[in-house]
């Protein structure tokens, strides 16, 4: 489930993607107070599913992302960045206030954009976890980590794996057996997003898991034409200006005001990329999304040189795309 934020703009616009694999857009049009709910829109693609008539020249893998889960029980207990987005390869700290027992943690985990940690000695004694946001796992082989084809992968996924699964509190747990490395697993996250990971190491000091894994991605076939701007990319982006232009001068310091603007820029960062999906900004947008990833390794790797390079890198790319939605 996905916490929806009741002061942000409306209309609010959604790609979606099943559990079957179909796709579609989702418009939040109100919200009702008596009774209580929510007055949407919506229309599927009418089409088989893409895991059946994708081909394998239009799907690829991204790079290979290294991470360390750390034991979210380690040190203090808080400020552990235990918790991983695989999409982006960003780490939070989401679990710091959640409540260990009665299924605190997985709850939260559920209730943030996280994918999953890992936890050591909870579930079972002595034994790892890896604690998911309702992920799903098939086993692959991992001698095929370097061969293997996106569509590899969607095949995999048509069998669970066999490590034994706990759903409990609106998450998934998976027990990893540690005699078995490299582990490797085909996944797909509650958003779609698809790859392969690769548990290569249990560490004992700090507690923590070794992993890699690479995104299959869609990329867009030779021979389609990339479509001009629609108009609809300008209001976007000024709004995107005007909602920063106000939170850079609220002084406040008001913690509300601060969530209210990530979850109204979120919500027009996500219209804007579907608004410019199969556009002539396409190309750059994937090419901000790939630069992102290597910010937030050097930022890992606490790289200062690789930092100012990819931060110079993003800053140019955020300019090139407002001048092709934005000439003048």
């Amino acid at each position: 489930w996905h916490l929806i934020p009741t002061n942000a703009p409306l209309p609010m616009t959604f790609a979606l993607r099943t559990d079957s694999g179909r796709l579609g857009i989702l418009q939040i049009l109100t919200f009702t107070d008596d009774p209580g709910g929510v007055k949407l829109r919506y229309k599927i693609q009418n089409s088989a599913r893409p895991d059946q008539n994708v081909s394998r020249e239009r799907v690829k893998f991204g790079s290979v992302i290294e991470r360390i889960l750390p034991d979210p029980d380690n040190g203090s207990g808080k400020g552990n960045l235990e918790t991983l987005h695989l999409r982006t390869g960003e780490h939070s700290s989401v679990l710091d206030d959640a409540p260990k027992e009665q299924g605190g943690r997985l709850r939260a985990l559920a209730s943030s954009d996280g994918d999953l940690f890992a936890e050591y000695d909870d579930y079972v004694a002595r034994s790892w976890a890896l604690v998911t946001a309702r992920m799903r796992f098939a086993d692959f082989p991992a001698r095929q980590w370097d061969s293997a084809t996106a569509q590899d992968v969607v095949e995999a996924l048509r069998e669970p794996s066999v490590l034994q699964k706990i759903e409990q509190s609106g998450a998934t747990l998976y027990l990893l057996p540690e005699n078995f490395v490299p582990l490797t697993l085909a996944f797909q996250t509650r958003d779609g997003t698809r790859g392969l990971l690769q548990i290569t190491k249990f560490e004992d000091n700090p507690r923590s898991l070794k992993i890699r894994y690479k995104l299959a991605q869609y990329v867009v076939a030779a021979a389609k034409e990339l479509t001009p701007i629609p108009p609809r990319a300008a209001k976007l982006l000024a709004e995107k200006m005007a909602l920063y232009k106000v939170h850079n001068a609220d002084i406040s310091g008001n913690p509300n005001a601060d969530k209210e603007f990530i979850a109204k820029l979120r919500t027009i960062t996500h219209e804007m990329n579907f608004t410019l999906k199969g556009t002539i900004a396409e190309p750059l947008l994937k090419e901000q999304e790939e630069e992102t990833l290597n910010f937030q390794k050097a930022q890992q790797a606490k790289d200062a040189a690789k930092i100012k390079e990819s931060k110079a890198r993003l800053e140019s790319l955020g300019k090139q795309i407002v001048e092709l939605i934005d000439p003048n």
